[in-house]
């Protein structure tokens, strides 16, 4: 009796939160037989929800503490401040389960699994996922998979350059949906066509374009949805609509791919939601009761002493926005929130 195949797919920054919706509306009629006739369910993310933390955990069975992925950047564990020295990379991985399969004998095909790059061997195939460098010259396994992906791409281009990821400088919505749905178009083609002609026991595939249009369209799709009708929908709607009706039908030609006997899988890395109001900055919390002291500073002639001054003096907040320049404010406003809330404990 032969094994079942499994097909994985990963929603990244899936949440039932719109999926659900989406399914009553009848945009994406595949997840809902899926989620007819399947069993589902809301579970609870890593701790810290990140996509890098999340994926390293599903790829390992490793909690963050064990494979320790707890960010997008590597830091200098012996510097208090937060001194970036490398993204993360899939040399980190301890031991992902896709190699177990594979000295099982197993043939896996692990596609756009972030923190994957650089490809390691696998029994089978791999194409590389986020953190990948835009310009990178091998982001698959074997080599020559690269030539018959065509117009292939890991990730959008408005927040994929040389270091990995950038969130700057985003060109308008409308762009910014095309690339994304382009991004997605071309993945599912890409894995239709490895289902499809290799021979493979274990296939994942995560799609980014959930997680992408959660994070720079999530008014957007909160609206639409509160909108059921198409009368009154702008064109950005519209396309958010024909985005997920196209996201649904690809999920739909995969698992007709896999196979009637193949097992299916969906899975995110964490939800999502609205951006958040208000900031919690837990150094300068413990320094006002007396748990946090700042030692070796140098008074006011050092930006750390600034830093913890600024963020909890709220009069002085206020003056300096009226004194400098609004760039010299976001710039301060980001190393304060770096500073505060990342480093510490």
């Amino acid at each position: 009796m032969m094994t079942p195949k499994v097909l994985a797919i990963g929603l990244d920054g899936g949440t039932y939160d719109l999926l659900l919706p989406l399914v009553e509306q009848g945009i994406m009629p595949h997840m809902a037989k899926f989620l007819q006739q399947g069993s589902w369910g809301r579970l609870e993310s890593t701790i810290p929800p990140f996509t890098g933390t999340a994926w390293s955990t599903f790829a390992t069975g490793l909690n963050p503490g064990q494979h320790g992925i707890l960010s997008f950047q590597k830091h200098d564990r012996f510097n208090y401040y937060e001194q970036i020295v490398d993204f993360v990379d899939a040399n980190q991985l301890h031991n992902p389960f896709w190699h177990t399969l594979g000295e099982a004998g197993k043939r896996v095909v692990i596609v756009n699994v972030p923190v994957t790059y650089p490809p390691r061997p696998v029994n089978g195939m791999m194409i590389t996922g986020m953190m990948t460098p835009k310009n990178a010259s091998q982001f698959t396994y074997p080599r020559e998979l690269a030539e018959q992906l065509g117009e292939y791409q890991i990730d959008v281009d408005f927040i994929h350059d040389e270091a990995g990821f950038r969130i700057y400088g985003l060109p308008p919505k409308e762009v910014m949906l095309s690339e994304i749905h382009h991004v997605t178009k071309t993945r599912t083609q890409a894995c239709l066509r490895l289902l499809q002609t290799e021979t493979w026991d274990f296939f994942t595939v995560v799609y980014t374009g959930t997680d992408r249009l959660s994070h720079f369209f999530w008014d957007d799709l909160v609206k639409l949805l509160a909108q059921p009708t198409e009368h009154g929908r702008s064109p950005l709607q519209d396309g958010l609509i024909t985005y997920f009706r196209d996201l649904d039908e690809g999920i739909g030609k995969l698992i007709a791919a896999a196979g009637p006997d193949a097992h299916i899988l969906f899975m995110s890395d964490h939800g999502f939601g609205p951006s958040p109001t208000k900031r919690f900055y837990i150094n300068v919390w413990l320094e006002q009761i007396d748990l946090l002291k700042a030692r070796g500073t140098q008074g006011i002639n050092d930006l750390t002493y600034w830093r913890m001054k600024i963020g909890r003096n709220q009069r002085l907040k206020a003056l300096l926005r009226t004194l400098l320049p609004q760039k010299t404010q976001d710039t301060l406003s980001k190393s304060m929130s770096s500073s505060q809330n990342s480093s510490g404990i």
